[in-house]
């Protein structure tokens, strides 16, 4: 497996700040965990797209994932891009 790049890391963070809230279209409350499902389609359908690789793939897309899971405040951010993304999420 390589490292993560720029634009990995690019991407990691896109696609968590536009599919954050994706969830509450079911209910606010545990949207983070809504919003991670609902996500999963998209990026399956999208990913293979950009990475050829099926490992680099699975990676970014548990990245991202995690980074919709733990942008909510009540959820310890394990990642530098959950962290980001809370803290976004936190000043708009």
């Amino acid at each position: 497996m390589e490292r993560r790049d720029y634009d990995d890391e690019a991407l990691i963070l896109l696609s968590a700040s536009l599919l954050h809230d994706i969830g509450n279209q079911i209910y606010i409350g545990n949207h983070p965990l809504h919003s991670s499902y609902l996500t999963i389609p998209i990026l399956e359908r999208l990913l293979p797209k950009i990475y050829d690789d099926v490992e680099k793939r699975t990676e970014i897309r548990g990245f991202i994932l995690n980074a919709i899971y733990a942008h909510d405040a009540d959820i310890p951010d394990i990642t530098m891009e959950s962290a980001l993304v809370g803290i976004a999420d936190a000043t708009a």
